[in-house]
């Protein structure tokens, strides 16, 4: 057996190749459609003849417009689909699901293609418009849906047989968590449990013993850290409720599925989402912030300015790097280890604006009056241009343009010991910018990154493309002002 996630990256490659196979199909469907229905009244056309042969159908292959529009729509396709994010969940789709979101999709993917290339087509009649579009419309969407129903099907029928599964635990040993359990085990959806967790050590254990008792909630950051574990299912009793609220607090540091058969939803911090599955009513506990396509749609935004940033600002680099090289002797560029995502640390690229080994006694805050920091390098704090090698940065996929800055594991260490909702930073990725760095700047110590941190949270919990780029204009603001702290 194979969990979710190790076949994830071929359900998507599956997914993907099916699509565009059907595109293909639908777009050749529809250019024959084209040029026998329509071009015929055209007295220019070709085929205006009655008699249609397999020479006219070789024709119409080797049209350079039936391969431009090949081409064209292919890429538009893998785009919108993409950014929608339906790609990224290839297991969670039911059939349902698929045909509505086919039948979406089809509709706003057919009036783009139809005012794209084909609006300027020769025509009759007006009414021969509302043929092509309806065509289009019914070709695209019966191509994608036989293709995607057929390997939703396959997938079902995976989950079904445990071929492929979601490994998962219970937190909870009393009776929810047995009928929980139950319910599990008459549903097909692949949720596989591979343990229990109790949230009071007092409590009777209800569970089978087909069930391993793991541990108990303090235990559960180093149980999710040191397994592959994909969901959590909370089935607290009523007198547990209380005890649950740290159990969320350590939870929602996780990039993983928390759903919860709890009845009493006030109790939840932040938003829940109802999603019936396993038969009984559950809550999706910390869902995302922002939709699979701003997702999609931020990452795009985030590599396009990134390489225009790169190409724009080349003569900047070439001039900050020589300033740099004369104002003391060194490197150009410094590395640092960050830590980024899910708290995987990465190499972040800065130009250098302390002189050579200036930490050689220890990690150190800068300070206004740092003696660390060049002449040249205090002009580059104030305007942030130490920062913008990062772009290689946000290319890699290790940052993005906003989001909360990234620290090195030695003062995380130190701020969560003060501040443990630090960790809900490290739910997104890391940037170059980020509010916290508008509104507050440098921190000079442990206390100053506590108080930024209230900006960088505010923006994890609110995030949106919108308020991307309102903090990427007020960063440019403060770069033409030098007013950097």
């Amino acid at each position: 057996m194979l969990t979710i996630k190790q076949c994830q990256s071929k359900a998507t490659k599956n997914l993907i190749l099916v699509d565009m196979c059907a595109a293909i199909v639908a777009w050749l469907l529809f250019y024959l459609y084209r040029k026998i229905e329509i071009e015929p009244w055209v007295p220019s056309a070709r085929l205006l003849e009655k008699d249609f042969s397999l020479l006219h159908l070789w024709d119409l292959v080797g049209d350079v417009k039936l391969g431009i529009g090949l081409l064209t729509t292919l890429l538009f396709w893998y785009i919108l689909h993409f950014l929608t994010g339906y790609y990224n969940t290839p297991y969670k789709h039911s059939r349902v699901e698929v045909l509505g979101y086919t039948l979406l999709t089809s509709l706003i993917g057919s009036v783009a293609i139809f005012f794209g290339l084909v609006i300027d087509d020769v025509i009759s009649s007006y009414t021969n418009y509302y043929s092509l579009l309806g065509w289009l419309l019914v070709l695209y969407f019966v191509c994608f849906s036989i293709g995607r129903i057929g390997i939703t099907s396959y997938h079902i029928r995976q989950l079904a047989d445990n071929k492929v599964y979601s490994p998962s635990i219970i937190i909870g040993s009393g009776s929810k968590a047995l009928e929980l359990y139950e319910d599990i085990k008459k549903s097909n959806d692949g949720t596989v449990v591979m343990g229990y967790v109790s949230i009071l050590e007092e409590k009777d254990k209800r569970m089978p013993e087909a069930v391993p008792y793991i541990g108990g909630t303090e235990e559960i950051n180093t149980i999710l850290q040191q397994s592959a574990i994909e969901k959590v299912m909370l089935a607290p009793e009523y007198d547990e409720y209380e005890a649950l609220k740290e159990i969320l607090i350590q939870l929602r540091y996780h990039n993983i599925q928390v759903v919860s058969i709890m009845e009493n939803r006030d109790i939840l911090t932040g938003k829940a989402l109802s999603n019936n599955i396993l038969n009984i009513p559950l809550l999706e506990i910390f869902p995302d912030t922002i939709s699979q396509w701003q997702k999609s749609a931020k990452r795009c935004f985030d590599v396009s300015i990134a390489i225009i940033g790169i190409i724009i600002l080349l003569p900047v680099y070439i001039i900050v790097a020589a300033m740099v090289v004369m104002g003391s002797p060194g490197g150009i560029f410094y590395t640092q280890e960050r830590i980024g995502l899910q708290g995987i640390p990465f190499r972040i690229i800065k130009f250098r604006s302390m002189y050579s080994n200036a930490e050689q006694k220890g990690p150190a805050l800068s300070s206004d009056n740092d003696p660390r920091i060049t002449p040249f390098g205090r002009f580059m704090r104030k305007t942030r241009l130490d920062e913008i090698p990062q772009f290689w940065n946000v290319l890699k996929g290790d940052m993005s343009i906003v989001g909360p800055r990234p620290e090195r594991q030695f003062y995380i260490d130190q701020i969560i010991q003060k501040a443990p909702h630090y960790r809900l930073t490290m739910r997104i990725r890391p940037g170059i910018t980020s509010w916290g760095q508008v509104k507050y700047g440098y921190a000079e110590n442990v206390d100053e990154m506590i108080q930024r941190l209230r900006y960088d949270i505010l923006y994890v919990e609110n995030m949106s493309l919108g308020l991307d780029i309102r903090i990427i204009i007020h960063t440019i603001i403060v770069v033409l002002k030098a007013k950097g702290k």
